[in-house]
């Protein structure tokens, strides 16, 4: 396969979330209940069970785009979030987003974009009936949430062209309108004839077909429609050329030559870690286990299905603390907390951007994966403030998928030690390989570990942190992350090795481990949770995860499986994934 970063710019850009001093996340946070409403319109079926109208147990995707004030001069607005948008916590990435993609590019829109859809929830089934009430009614609450987060888009930024994609956007898009005092429809049906005035003095609105038709038969249709809306746009702009000015780095195609092609979507739109595999083009996940689980695969569906272990040990709620107002399966209402990425320059090095320290082609070396799902998460926590560093081996699946460093069951354990210890937010992770190793033979591990190419970057990082800040201790998880430690200039700083939490006799080593921590006296930035620590879990902190996250994410244990076999072939060259919901949160009924 291709490399999955082509076309999607460099690898250390990314998208840090709703910006300070805004009210992107507080409008975000302040999400209707969906469950509760879509109970509310849902009718029995056939056996009498109430099945609910919204996907829920991954959480609401609010966006991609830019959310900074006059950066959004194109607002593109769809149906619902898909199961590719549910892993990346952002909107358009998957098929239909290649799509609308290409047609920004090819009119010369890379960077000046905002996606928004009517549900902030997926929907099960079509949009009709009672659902198409609950998303244009001007009384519902989800319209009314939408509206809100339209005009604030419209309040921040010079708005010059509105494109909707498929039916329900198009509703929305007309609703809006109203709710604004323009016109209820427009001319002779046709969106692009709207009267749009009152979204802003230059807006001109566009629908086009949703993509997903193009796989139910009606490609031909879906194809014309995304041409004629090239044609349109192109034609304004030939007509009014002030009206929409191309990106810095975007370049206007001909509309004769538009295709109905997809476009990647650029990384900068994507939160810092996140699998390549996500917006590569196409769609990357499935959902399965009756909407408890979502599967990603490295490409194409293959003819046999994944081999998959049982769902993981351990989903159940010790460890979860959420505040009164948050729901288990939303980001945070209250305590709005996330983690908004390496600054640049870090960000460069991590990712072996910078000049001589470059990672090794991991897969060119039998890492499977590595070109598939990208250089993984090598970080958790702040590079400022840092008071104890923590190296660590990997110890689960749930890096890649979250994007963080030690996200899973030994994760939470040890966030359970930092919290006994008053250390809540003066720690950074890192660990000793980016890339997924599980699974290959402990010498071909070794022998990565030891790179000079690997060694060296890695080093580089450890040494910046130790540089710029007051490191009280380092602490190793794992023989990898003591084999880091030893060959590192630590000017005097105690090292407390740690075994696999999975060993044999982990906990009783890690209790001990934490006696000696306390005897070091490291300054707390919280009240400790208590003198002692017996080997509880504590949930990964918001501040240490990507916007858009729900709750559960980092709680419950590890979540993340891996394939094992094709069922009766050889081992998959590059494996599939899944991902689980704790068992107690899919137990939840709505609030």
């Amino acid at each position: 396969m291709d490399d999955l970063r082509a076309g999607r710019g460099d690898p250390w850009e990314h998208d840090p979330g709703p910006p300070r001093n805004r009210s992107w996340a507080r409008l975000f946070a302040s999400t209707p209940d969906y469950r509760g409403l879509g109970v509310a319109l849902a009718r029995p079926g056939p056996d009498g069970e109430v099945r609910e109208r919204f996907r829920w147990q991954f959480g609401p995707v609010f966006y991609r785009g830019r959310l900074g004030d006059n950066r959004v001069r194109v607002l593109v607005v769809g149906q619902d979030a898909g199961s590719d948008e549910a892993l990346a916590h952002r909107a358009f990435v998957g098929e239909s987003g290649s799509r609308v993609q290409h047609l920004l590019h090819h009119v010369g829109i890379t960077r000046s974009y905002l996606f928004l859809n009517t549900f902030v929830y997926s929907i099960t089934g079509q949009f009709g009936g009672r659902l198409e009430d609950l998303a244009l009614e001007p009384g519902s609450p989800i319209a009314r949430h939408r509206n809100r987060i339209f005009d604030y888009v419209a309040a921040r930024n010079d708005l010059r062209l509105v494109i909707a994609v498929g039916r329900a956007a198009r509703e929305s898009v007309l609703a809006w309108n109203r709710w604004r005092g323009g016109a209820g429809a427009p001319a002779a049906g046709e969106l692009h004839e709207l009267d749009a005035t009152a979204l802003g003095p230059h807006v001109r609105v566009v629908d086009v077909m949703h993509p997903g038709a193009a796989a139910q038969g009606a490609k031909a249709e879906v194809t014309a429609s995304f041409t004629a809306a090239a044609t349109r746009i192109l034609g304004w702009v030939r007509d009014h050329p002030g009206w929409l000015p191309a990106d810095v780095d975007g370049q206007r195609a001909a509309a004769s030559s538009f295709r109905f092609e997809r476009a990647p979507i650029p990384l900068r739109d994507l939160p810092f870690g996140v699998p390549w595999r996500l917006g590569a083009g196409g769609t990357a996940t499935t959902r399965r286990d009756e909407g408890r689980s979502i599967e990603i695969e490295p490409g194409a569906r293959q003819a046999t299905e994944p081999d998959y272990p049982a769902e993981p040990p351990g989903g159940s709620r010790d460890g979860y603390d959420g505040d009164v107002d948050d729901l288990p399966w939303e980001p945070p209402r209250s305590a709005i907390e996330f983690d908004r990425g390496p600054s640049p320059a870090m960000a460069r090095l991590l990712v072996g951007g910078s000049a001589g320290l470059a990672w090794p082609d991991f897969a060119a070396l039998g890492v499977p994966g590595a070109a598939i799902y990208g250089g993984g998460a090598l970080h958790r926590g702040r590079f400022t403030g840092v008071r104890v560093l923590v190296l660590a081996d990997q110890a689960s699946h749930d890096d890649l998928v979250w994007g963080r460093a030690l996200t899973g069951e030994a994760g939470q354990r040890l966030q359970g030690m930092l919290a006994g210890l008053g250390i809540g937010r003066s720690y950074l992770i890192l660990r000793t390989l980016p890339v997924d190793t599980a699974g290959l033979p402990a010498g071909t591990v070794w022998a990565l570990a030891d790179r000079p190419d690997v060694v060296g970057l890695l080093t580089t990082v450890i040494d910046r942190v130790l540089d710029d800040n007051q490191v009280a201790v380092v602490v190793t998880m794992g023989p990898h992350a003591e084999r880091v430690a030893a060959r590192l200039d630590l000017d005097g700083q105690p090292v407390v090795a740690l075994p696999r939490w999975s060993a044999p006799g982990a906990r009783a080593e890690w209790v001990r481990a934490f006696g000696r921590l306390r005897s070091l006296g490291i300054p707390i930035d919280q009240p400790p949770t208590g003198p002692a620590w017996d080997g509880e879990r504590a949930q990964i902190p918001r501040a240490d995860l990507p916007f858009g996250v729900p709750c559960w994410q980092g709680t419950s244990g590890d979540r993340v499986v891996r394939a094992k076999r094709v069922t009766g072939g050889d081992p998959r060259p590059d494996p599939a994934y899944k991902v689980w919901v704790p068992a107690w949160v899919a137990r939840l009924g709505p609030p």
